[in-house]
């Protein structure tokens, strides 16, 4: 059974969404992309050390898993398939809107809503 406890944050989201996508990648990697990203937004780069701090974390959670590279790299590999986590997220809403259908309804209409 799933919990609140088993979603990501924000940054946790985005780092993973790279990691689903190279399948396995570094830090360096990661922060390239997201802080790609982050100045098209406008937005400031976040440090190597930020990135390397999440994606440890994912680790510990057992989102990823990590392997130091001879070449002294942090080389990362998810764990989570994006569709098992998307079956957790799934389940938490489920979870929270147990015996309220109506809530539940809403939500998936908001859903239905933002994929057209």
């Amino acid at each position: 059974m799933s919990s609140a406890t088993d979603l990501l944050g924000a940054l946790q989201i985005h780092v993973m969404r790279h990691m689903w996508a190279l399948g396995t990648g570094t830090v360096h990697q990661v922060a390239d992309l997201r802080n790609a990203e982050l100045r098209h937004l406008g937005h400031p780069d976040l440090a190597y050390t930020t990135y390397l701090t999440v994606l440890r974390n994912l680790t510990h959670r057992g989102f990823l898993t990590q392997v130091k590279s001879a070449k002294k790299f942090h080389v990362f590999t998810p764990l989570v398939t994006k569709q098992d986590y998307r079956k957790r997220v799934v389940d938490v809403a489920l979870q929270h809107f147990e015996g309220n259908a109506q809530a539940l309804s809403d939500v998936v209409a908001t859903i239905a809503r933002k994929q057209t």
